[in-house]
């Protein structure tokens, strides 16, 4: 009897390894793919987070300052990362500075003079502190001010902000 090994061929043809590849192909860069989009998210969400916690930390330096400094209605005045605040009558004061990423504690600093110090590495933060007497009817309402923290997020900018209003007791007669 005869053996024919013509029609026992094993293995496959080009055309099956090449849709065989191109599956698992699809199989392996729909996720990835996806992966790589929450990272890019997960980043921006970062950001966001951190940007109003500064923008947050703004305000609370202000009212710091209202309630442990110098702060008074009649014109004092304090300092606030080395800027002159002032609640004075219709007076905007307007604070801004890099902020800096303190590469051994891990803390964010404001940077003097917008350079980070040695050590500090600077970041895509910016934060802006606007102080101005609030104004009811077209006349300033004595003792109180209006504080807005704005903090820009890299180029272009985002921004987040945050508002509050603060009293200070007038100078009694």
């Amino acid at each position: 009897m005869a053996k024919n090994y013509k029609n026992k061929k094993r293995g496959f043809t080009l055309i099956e390894t090449f849709v065989a590849i191109t599956i698992l192909m699809i199989a392996v860069l729909g996720p990835l793919s996806l992966l790589s989009s929450a990272l890019k998210n997960a980043s921006y969400v970062q950001n966001e987070i951190i940007a109003t916690y500064l923008a947050q930390e703004g305000l609370e330096l202000v009212l710091d300052l209202r309630n442990n400094g110098p702060l008074s209605y009649d014109g004092a005045s304090g300092y606030l990362n080395g800027v002159l605040i002032s609640f004075t009558t219709q007076k905007v004061t307007d604070y801004t500075g890099n902020i800096c990423l303190n590469s051994i504690s891990g803390y964010y600093t404001v940077a003097d003079a917008n350079l980070c110090n040695s050590g500090d590495k600077s970041t895509i933060f910016k934060r802006t502190v606007t102080i101005h007497q609030t104004v009811y009817d077209g006349s300033p309402s004595d003792g109180q001010f209006w504080i807005s923290s704005y903090v820009d997020i890299g180029s272009p900018a985002r921004r987040v902000q945050t508002s509050n209003r603060i009293f200070i007791n007038p100078p009694t007669s």
